[in-house]
């Protein structure tokens, strides 16, 4: 499994020991990392109407242009080309190409799909973002936000190919050529018999073409185009696109002697509206331009040659024949002979070109049909006034790929379609595309050797000794000549200083119309073959099909002028590394991922560059790009980071760095290169014999010495390269299952060696495939514990004890960053795009290996920042975070006792858009409750880049945390006391209303008692005596009420219950029932005295008090509340 990983991990990361590459971020095509969401093109690309996500198909040799794109003006200074160019809308275009694919099928059968093309696809930047990305919501379940990229692809031109047979006329059905096609261009006008058949035609012509009068090589006139080709140039100049030379795919005839296995003749089908007969590709040379900025509409400028250059003829295709007419030699083919010129294609002159060859031959005044060369744009200006500037585009043609036709084979010439591939090493410009100047001829350099499939680029150079110059740089590139077997890969740099006024300024005829150049410029405004220069040889490779991209000198790279040199080959080998170099500092190049190498990061508003020197005081020594890694990094790169806290943050107000310690000592680490453990991936894939070998145990009368934190380093890495794995399902990106927040313990952040991560596992170590005991002791790795297993009985080795415990690698393997690039290749397309290097398409490391896709490189360092935050001393919580850099807003924290200098939580994810709680520190929620904490916040953008530089001004926060009061629990305490309270008042009421009842009862017991004994003559009462009367009277009242409670009631008492005023009734009902004729009577007889001794002493004290009348009417109510309780 773990080998599987590393295969995986390869072929689509692109690792490989000899190729690094910066950390890239995916803008589109079918993903290949697990940091951002790139746009995933349809399989759908020949026409993108009614597809909701259109792209190119996967090609190689295509042309890519930056049009709109505001160039540097020798005129204005840095900061004003700096703010043109940053308020420019550019736009990305890409032109033809080659998608043809070849597969093995099974059984080994051969198959090829896909042919040259000529549609034409642009994108640009949207609005409202950087680098085009943007924060989508959870995406496929992963349950946080992620970078979406925002590119789109649209299609402006789908390409048109000329008709394999005449529609109409005179030549109705016969097969037809692409030049036939585009015959009624404006610059073939000259050449045709009669011109008229090209005039406008009538509107229903362009809706039916058979229409009599209707010419179709005037309808066709607007659908003109360059035909499906790859290696061909196109560069934007004098605010056009131009197109130039490359190999074409056209309907001709294909010579009968070029063709094999009895294929003598040739035809034309019209199935699906495209050519099919045989036909040979051709090099090309001609000039289309484009002034809609999309190439919906081209224009011929000049058609090109079919025929060499004057100097190419005599070095290369001078050859004599073996048949008798044709005995003295001769220069170029039979079929180039001619009287005038008109005899010859296109642009190409009837001429001698030498006196020992016989006859005029058709001869090319511009340079030769060729594939694979490069060409450039110098922008001249010069100010005719306060406000008028006169611009002139230089276009430059250097190098290339053409045919020669050398040898002789019967009466024709031999090689690969007649001819053989050589390279050149002339030199060309044109200001208009129509007339050239040749400023280097071919092969006339003994040190400039000719090459093709090389890079070149023109930048303007604003360095004080080179004031009024700009340069032009040539890199690298392949030979090939008929003579020459082995391919040679240079790895050279070549330049030319160019003058930067134009040359009408040297003429005085700068106006309006510009006029062509001339040879005699040569010297004056234009270079000479002389002023070729040649840097030391580079520290990269030797290559072809590379690319170099310029970065001008702007505000983002604190006017920094810097090209970056990518991938290519050398042989078989694809190469994908990058090179940088600063021409204003510098004279050699950097590579990617090196200890040295520069990258950009903001601090404070300042920007820095790295590695350090005096005049950049806070660069590093040591690029933080080593700690991107693959499975080819040193072992001694898996390190543990250990942030700097203190309780204080004094550390931290100014931008500090964590500390890295290594997991494996030196020693270690030698002991585990001298047994071919060399890199991370060799580590990852040991077996067991060698880690146990590792941890001490070895064969029998073998002394092994135990590296002490093997298992972990063997952890870590197979972590690593699972992280680095392209995740094709929704799970989280990182290996593990996910733990909740709150339940995190602290983990040991010391800087002990042998401090372990403890608290809850992060780390999933059960093999899915294993169930039962055996199985995990047969796929045992020497490190993962089995169960309640102590020791394993190895073969030929013994017992050896199981790890109890498990080392988690979850809080460092998020400290370790996967390099992430696109897969070499070369023949693809790049061009700077919003301020980053771009790399469109290309050729893999095999025919059946085509890219579609499109990568941006980042060296800059996002910036978290912390906007919002909780004051200190207090229980506030929520956080907000910012990121100075669009795309690098997802963001990860991480808090620690700054006290204890102990984790409390690993990086966790943080949502963008909402704010970040962290009011479970609270003990009372399950946090470790009121301290010192420090919260690290860090932003990662879509090319894996992380903040690698903490202070307390930006992205760290240390605060006391204090829980807040239970006002829960207190407000409840509060209520529930006020309730008791309230309670007990009224308990305390009823009981002293009660007792007042209670007494006033008692007084009129006595009173009662005392008149009964006078009644009976009893003499004396006594206390005791009205005491016992009285309790027997409770007594009694007691029983009555229990017998009232089980005593049924009648129908008749039930009725008169209900009635009105029903509980007094229903009480005197039950109290005749229940009381005796004998007590009813002497009750009756009680209460009629007490009446009639009340009355009289009324009418006797009617003259009485005012107290006693209140004392009476106080008993006359008791008397009634009585009554009306019973």
């Amino acid at each position: 499994m773990r080998h599987l990983k590393s295969l995986i991990l390869c072929s689509l990361l692109a690792i490989d020991t000899d190729t690094d590459a910066a950390n890239w971020a995916q803008l589109a095509g079918e993903r290949a990392q697990n940091i951002a969401i790139p746009y995933v093109p349809q399989n759908i690309f020949f026409n993108a109407s009614g597809v909701s996500h259109p792209m190119w198909s996967a090609r190689w040799g295509h042309a890519v242009v930056v049009f709109n794109q505001t160039i540097p003006r020798n005129d204005y200074t840095e900061e004003e080309n700096s703010k043109l160019i940053n308020e420019g809308m550019p736009k990305l275009v890409l032109l033809g190409g080659d998608d043809l694919v070849q597969r093995t099928l099974q059984g080994g059968v051969k198959a090829s799909a896909g042919q040259f093309r000529n549609d034409i696809w642009w994108t640009e930047p949207p609005l409202g973002t950087q680098l085009q990305w943007k924060m989508e919501e959870a995406h496929s379940g992963l349950g946080y936000p992620m970078a979406k990229s925002q590119m789109k692809w649209n299609q402006s031109n789908k390409g048109r190919v000329s008709p394999p047979k005449w529609p109409s006329g005179p030549k109705i059905s016969e097969d037809m050529t692409y030049m036939d096609w585009i015959k009624c261009q404006d610059v073939n006008l000259q050449t045709l018999p009669d011109p008229s058949i090209c005039d406008e035609p009538a509107p229903i012509c362009y809706d039916d073409i058979t229409e009599e009068g209707c010419h179709p090589e005037a309808v066709w006139k607007r659908d003109n185009m360059w035909s499906p080709r790859r290696g061909h140039a196109a560069v934007v100049a004098n605010d056009k696109i131009f197109v130039i030379g490359g190999r074409g795919s056209e309907n001709m005839r294909m010579r009968e002697t070029s063709m094999v296995g009895g294929i003598l003749g040739y035809k034309a089908e019209d199935t699906r509206d495209h050519a099919t007969n045989h036909a040979e590709v051709v090099l090309k040379n001609d000039v289309w331009v484009s002034e809609d900025g999309l190439g919906k509409h081209w224009k011929l400028v000049n058609p090109g040659c079919q025929d060499h250059q004057e100097d190419v003829l005599l070095q290369t295709e001078v050859w004599t024949s073996n048949q008798p007419n044709l005995s003295s030699p001769h220069t170029g083919i039979i079929g180039a002979k001619c009287s005038t010129s008109s005899d010859c294609y296109g642009s190409a002159e009837c001429r001698y070109v030498s006196t020992n060859t016989s006859g005029k031959v058709c001869v090319c005044p511009m340079f030769s049909p060729r594939e694979h060369h490069t060409v450039t744009v110098q922008h001249r200006y010069v100010a005719l006034g306060e406000k008028s500037i006169h611009r002139e585009d230089y276009i430059y043609i250097v190098g290339g790929f053409t045919n020669v036709r050398q040898s002789f084979c019967a009466d024709r010439p031999c090689g690969s379609l007649g001819s053989y591939k050589q390279a050149l090493d002339d030199a060309w410009v044109s200001n208009d595309g129509v007339h050239w100047v040749q400023l280097a001829p071919a092969f006339s350099s003994t040190e400039f050797q000719a090459r093709g499939a090389h890079a070149s680029l023109l930048i303007h150079d604003y360095t004080p000794d080179k004031i009024g110059h700009d340069r032009l740089w040539i890199f690298g590139g392949e030979t090939a000549a008929p003579n020459v077997e082995e391919t040679h890969y240079f790895n050279d740099t070549w330049y030319i200083d160019l003058p930067s006024d134009p040359c009408c300024m040297y003429h005085n005829n700068c106006g309006s119309i510009t006029q062509p150049l001339q040879k005699y410029d040569i010297g004056v405004c234009l270079p000479s073959s002389s002023d070729w220069n040649q840097l030391s040889s580079s520290n990269w490779t030797g290559r072809s099909g590379h690319s170099v991209v310029y970065e001008p000198a702007l505000s983002r790279n604190n006017f920094k002028q810097q090209m970056y040199l990518i991938g290519g080959r050398n042989g078989d080998t694809v190469l994908s590394d990058v090179w940088t170099w600063d021409l204003q500092r510098e004279t050699s190049w950097r590579k990617d991922f090196d200890p040295n190498q520069w990258y950009k990061a903001n601090n404070n508003g300042k920007l820095y560059f790295g590695p350090s020197s005096q005049d950049q005081p806070f660069s590093l020594d040591e690029t933080p790009h080593r700690s991107y890694l693959t499975g080819d990094s040193p072992i001694s790169e898996l390190k543990e980071t250990f942030l700097p806290v203190t309780p204080t943050g004094e550390e931290l107000k100014n931008s500090t760095l964590p500390t890295k310690i290594s997991l494996l000592s030196e020693e270690d680490a030698q002991i585990l290169h001298s047994n071919g453990i060399v890199n991370i991936d060799d580590l990852a894939n040991a077996n067991l014999q060698t880690i146990l070998k590792f941890r001490g145990f070895d064969f029998p009368g073998e002394k092994a010495k135990a590296i002490p934190r093997i298992c972990e380093a063997f952890v870590l890495a197979n972590a690593l390269l699972d992280q680095c794995t392209l995740q094709n399902n929704n799970r989280a990106l990182t290996r593990g299952k996910s733990q909740s927040v709150r339940k995190t313990k602290p983990i040991d952040h010391s800087f002990s060696a042998t401090s372990m991560v403890f608290g809850e596992t992060y780390f999933s170590t059960e093999d899915a495939e294993c169930n039962d005991l055996d199985c995990r002791i047969n796929k045992w790795d020497g490190c993962t514990p089995i169960g309640d297993q102590v020791a394993v009985d190895v073969n030929g080795i013994g017992d050896v004890l199981v790890p109890q415990t498990t080392f988690d690698p979850t809080n460092h393997i998020k400290d370790l960053n996967c390099r992430q690039k696109p897969k070499g290749r070369y023949s693809f397309g790049a061009a700077l795009l919003d301020n980053h290097v771009l790399v469109v398409g290309g050729q893999g490391s095999d025919q059946s290996e085509l890219h579609r896709d499109v990568w941006a490189r980042d060296d800059s360092f996002p910036q978290a920042t912390i906007s919002t935050r909780p004051r200190s001393g207090t229980h506030d919580s929520e956080f907000t975070f910012e990121s100075n850099e669009g795309g690098a807003e997802h963001f990860e924290y991480k808090i620690m006792d700054a006290e204890e200098r102990l984790d409390v939580t690993p990086w966790i994810k943080a949502s963008p858009n909402d704010k970040t709680d962290v009011s479970w520190l609270d003990n009372k929620k399950g946090g470790p409750g009121e301290g010192t904490y420090a919260l690290f916040v860090r932003s990662i953008d879509p090319s894996g880049n992380k903040d690698y530089r903490y202070s307390t001004s930006t992205n760290v926060h240390v605060w006391r945390y204090v829980p807040s009061l239970p006002w829960r629990l207190i407000i409840s305490c509060t209520c529930s006391g006020i309730a008791v309270c309230v309670l007990l008042h009224f308990e305390y009421r009823r009981r002293k209303r009660k007792a007042a009842l209670e007494r006033y009862a008692v007084r009129r017991m006595r009173r009662k008692f005392k008149s009964k004994a006078l009644s009976r003559g009893l003499g004396e009462i006594t206390d005791e005596d009205w005491k016992a009367l009285y309790r027997e009277n409770k007594v009694i009242e007691k029983e009555k009420r229990k017998s009232r409670k089980i005593v049924p009631v009648n129908d008749e008492d039930q009725s008169i219950t209900k009635s009105p005023g029903s509980k007094r009734m229903s009480e005197s009902i039950r109290s005749k029932r229940d009381d005796s004729t004998e007590e009813r009577s002497r009750r009756s007889s009680s209460r009629r005295k007490r009446r009639e001794r009340r009355s009289s002493s009324i009418h006797k004290d009617q003259s009485g008090s005012p107290g006693r009348r209140r004392h009476r009417n106080f008993k006359d109510k008791y008397k009634d509340k009585v009554k009306k309780d019973r």
